[in-house]
């Protein structure tokens, strides 16, 4: 799907504007427009209805910063149809913090005044994004999204999934039943060219949510001892999710600016009785609206007779992982692990856990990650500790079948068969005398007779009597008579 953009012509008309700024005319008090001067394209709008003539900021994205933004890049203004005009960025430079502000020549295409509702809409603008020139959108969740994903502490190597874990988070607790599938900053929230049937559902039902959203920070905001806006609100909002519950307070203290309202019960009202903000029609009336209000976007598209417009009341329990349990009863809640197995029982999941075995070696180091082994005894030297090896002397015989499962010994020799190979046997004959005083050791003699002192046994001695002429051959074999007389 794609927003109405009007093209080379708007685009021409922002950047004679931006060059008026700059020299002293048009005006004298108009903002100056920077438009980025390279890069790809960024399209898309700001939703909480659309916004036209807004001021767009581009900041770079700063990790570090409590609310992300970082230096600015570009900026530019929606055009009178709401779109996001004469904006470039560079994908090997993103992701971007897009901020779409209102000022006295904003208008809000939704409202009965052009009031907005809402003062400042954020989203993110990703590589991929501008890489495949996917609209942007806006919106109050995604807002909401950008200041729970400020409140957890990423760092770079981790944004993409922390984004997700944000989004997921959001969508669940405050999603009023959008569905998880659902991308929250590109699905578009209203009406746009080149619609396919199947997307319209999902349009509808994601505008609803959003208005849903915002007519309800505004509903408490008016309700609060001191009264707030909906952009408060939802800095609230996102502070009470920190604990992955929405109950007006984060971890256990309360949010002083919920003061004087119930934050539960007011997201728990009858959502068919909320009005859009600024207008007399019924959330569950959007249809309605999001059909007229393509006067004002320049969007021709002819809406299914029949469209899933229905919205759930906000569950208020987070799930970030989408895995069907809730952040505050999960052991996972950054993964998905929707059997919620943890082997060491340490109250981790095993899916998250960073020592499975809780043996106090993390688990890219252990040489037996599912078994506990502290000392990562690995006899065979082979990478895989002794008590999770198979085959601990690295023999070829497993160990469950090796006579000598500490010890090499392939050939599984065992002289006195009784079940402990030659190799580890310390008594190979099973004659009572350890091998290493036995001067028989594979042939059992216990009484050690050695005829003629050459420290053989006699049991196992060729020559006993050690007179040249072998004992199978020998006449007298224990008494030396070379000549066998």
């Amino acid at each position: 799907m794609r927003i109405y953009n009007r093209g080379a012509a708007a685009a021409l008309v922002v950047a004679v504007a931006g060059f008026l700024g700059a020299c002293g005319g048009g005006g004298g008090s108009d903002p100056v427009i920077v438009p980025g001067k390279s890069g790809n394209t960024v399209s898309g709008a700001a939703v909480k209805g659309p916004l036209a003539n807004a001021p767009v900021m581009a900041y770079r994205l700063d990790l570090a910063s409590p609310d992300l933004q970082g230096a600015l890049v570009a900026e530019t203004r929606t055009d009178e149809h709401s779109a996001i005009t004469g904006l470039r960025l560079k994908p090997v430079e993103a992701p971007f913090l897009l901020v779409i502000g209102v000022d006295e020549d904003t208008t809000d295409l939704s409202t009965d005044d052009g009031s907005a509702a809402m003062q400042t809409l954020k989203a993110i603008i990703t590589a991929d994004q501008l890489s495949t020139n996917t609209p942007v959108y806006a919106t109050p969740m995604t807002t909401l999204v950008l200041e729970v994903l400020a409140r957890q502490g990423v760092v770079s190597g981790t944004f993409d999934d922390a984004l997700a874990a944000a989004q997921a988070k959001v969508a669940s607790s405050l999603g009023f039943g959008v569905p998880a599938s659902i991308n929250l900053f590109e699905t578009p929230p209203l009406y746009t060219d080149g619609m396919d049937e199947a997307d319209f559902s999902d349009v509808l039902q994601y505008r609803m949510a959003n208005e849903a959203l915002a007519a309800i920070a505004t509903d408490i905001g008016s309700k609060t001892t001191v009264p707030a806006s909906a952009d408060e609100v939802l800095v609230w909002l996102a502070d009470d999710l920190g604990d992955g519950e929405i109950d007006g307070e984060t971890n256990g203290v309360a949010i002083n600016g919920f003061a004087g309202t119930d934050v539960v019960a007011d997201l728990d009202q009858d959502l068919s009785a909320l009005l859009v903000p600024g207008t007399t029609i019924y959330i569950n009336d959007i249809e309605q609206l999001m059909d007229t209000e393509t006067a004002d976007t320049g969007v021709e598209v002819i809406p299914p007779l029949l469209l899933d417009g229905s919205l759930d009341k906000p569950a208020l329990f987070a799930d970030s992982d989408l895995d069907g349990v809730d952040d505050i009863d999960d052991n996972c809640p950054a993964f998905a692990n929707p059997d919620q197995l943890d082997d060491d029982l340490d109250g981790e999941g095993d899916a998250c856990d960073i020592d499975l075995d809780n043996d106090g070696v993390n688990d890219a180091e252990d040489n037996c990650p599912e078994m506990a082994n502290p000392q990562q005894l690995d006899d065979d030297a082979d990478g895989v500790g002794n008590v999770c090896d198979l085959d601990a002397d690295n023999d070829e015989v497993v160990d469950a079948e090796d006579n000598c499962p500490a010890t090499a010994n392939a050939s599984q020799l065992d002289t006195d068969s009784d079940g402990q190979g030659d190799a580890c046997d310390n008594d190979d004959d099973n004659d009572g005398v350890e091998d290493a005083q036995d001067n028989c050791p594979l042939t059992a003699n216990a009484s050690q007779e050695d005829t003629n002192s050459d420290g053989i046994g006699d049991a196992c001695a060729q020559d006993s009597d050690g007179d040249g002429v072998i004992d199978d051959l020998d006449n007298a074999p224990n008494h030396y008579n070379p000549g066998q007389e």
